[in-house]
C-alpha cells in the first residue's frame, strides 16, 4: 500500500513539473498515464489530482486543457465538492469549465444549492446551468430572486425554453420592478414577447406612459402583433401608413397578428390600401414580408 502511495506521489510530481516546464503534448502523455490508475487513488489523491487539472485549465495549455477537462468530468462524482469550489475562481475560463462539468452531469441537487447561495454571482451561475440542462422547474423558482439580474435572466431563460407555464410568475415579477427601472422592465417584457403572451400589449401601456418614445414604440409594435386581438390591426395599419417607425418591425408584427385572427373583406381592403401606399418605398426584405402578408389574407 505504501509502495502504491509513493508511485502516485511520483506521478503527481511528474505532472507538476510538466505543468511548469513541459509542452502541452507532454502533459497529455502524463495525464493519459495517470488516468488508467485513478481507480486505485484515495479521495485525498483524487482531490490533489483535481487541483492539478484545474491548474491546467487556468493556464490554458492547448490540448492539455481539453484532456484536463475530460478527466475532471470523469472524476466529478468522486471529488464533486473540490471541483465545485472552483466556481469561486478568479479565472473566468475555470469558472465556465466548472459550469460545463456540472451541466454535463445534470447535477440538479448542486444546481438547486447554487441558486440559493448568498452570493448573487453564484446564484447566477446556478441558473446558467439550469438553462443549459433545460430545468424549467428551478428557473421558475428563481424568478423571485431579490437580485434583478438573476430574476431577469431566469425570465429570459424560461422564454428561451418556451415555458409558457411561467408567464404568470414573470408578469408578477414585472409588477415588482421599481417604476424608474426602465431597462429591467423592458428585459422582462422581451421575455413575455418571446413567449407570445397576448397580454403584453396591455402591460406595455400600463408601465409606460409615453408610447411615442422610439424605444418603447418598438416594444409596443411587437406587443400589438402577439396580442391576438383584432383591435390592434387598425393600430398597426395606422403606424405603417403614418409613422416613420421601422417598417420591417411593423410588417413582422402584422404577420404575427394575422396568424391568429380572421379579417373581414373590408379589413383586408384597408390593409391592402396601406400596403399599396408604402410599397414603393420598401426594400427587398420588406417586400418579402409583404408577400407573406398577402399569403395570409
Amino acid at each position: 500500500m505504501e509502495e502504491l502511495k509513493i508511485m502516485v506521489q511520483d506521478d503527481i510530481r511528474r505532472l507538476e513539473e510538466a505543468i511548469k516546464t513541459g509542452r502541452p503534448e507532454d502533459i497529455v502523455d502524463i495525464l493519459s498515464f495517470i488516468e488508467y490508475k485513478t481507480s486505485s487513488f484515495t479521495t485525498e489523491e483524487l482531490e490533489k489530482l483535481a487541483e492539478k487539472l484545474i491548474e491546467i485549465l487556468g493556464a490554458r495549455k492547448g490540448v492539455a486543457t481539453k484532456k484536463a477537462e475530460s478527466m475532471l468530468k470523469s472524476l466529478y462524482p468522486h471529488v464533486k465538492e473540490k471541483i465545485i469550489s472552483h466556481l469561486w475562481s478568479d479565472i473566468p475560463f475555470v469558472r465556465n469549465s466548472v459550469l460545463e462539468i456540472i451541466a454535463y452531469h445534470r447535477d440538479r441537487e448542486t444546481v438547486r444549492k447554487l441558486t440559493k447561495d448568498k452570493d448573487q454571482d453564484i446564484r447566477k451561475f446556478g441558473i446558467d446551468i439550469a438553462f443549459k440542462i433545460g430545468d424549467t422547474e428551478i428557473l421558475r423558482q428563481t424568478i423571485d430572486d431579490e437580485d434583478l439580474n438573476v430574476a431577469i435572466s431566469s425570465a429570459e431563460y424560461l422564454a428561451g425554453l418556451g415555458d409558457r407555464s411561467s408567464i404568470e410568475r414573470i408578469v408578477d415579477r414585472l409588477s415588482k420592478i421599481p417604476e424608474d427601472d426602465i431597462w429591467s422592465k423592458l428585459f422582462i417584457l422581451e421575455a413575455l414577447l418571446k413567449l407570445e403572451y397576448q397580454g403584453t400589449v396591455e402591460l406595455v401601456k400600463k408601465h409606460f406612459k409615453d408610447l411615442s418614445d422610439s424605444l418603447i414604440r418598438k416594444y409596443y409594435i411587437k406587443a400589438c402583433g402577439v396580442s391576438g386581438n383584432k383591435e390592434y390591426l387598425s393600430e398597426l395599419i395606422n403606424i405603417l401608413k403614418n409613422e416613420k417607425s421601422d417598417k420591417k418591425e411593423v410588417l413582422n408584427s402584422l404577420i404575427v397578428l394575422l396568424r391568429s385572427i380572421s379579417l373581414s373583406p373590408s379589413e383586408k381592403e384597408r390593409l391592402n390600401e396601406a400596403l399599396r401606399q408604402i410599397i414603393k418605398d420598401l426594400g427587398v426584405e420588406e417586400l418579402e414580408l409583404v408577400q407573406e402578408i398577402y399569403s395570409l389574407l
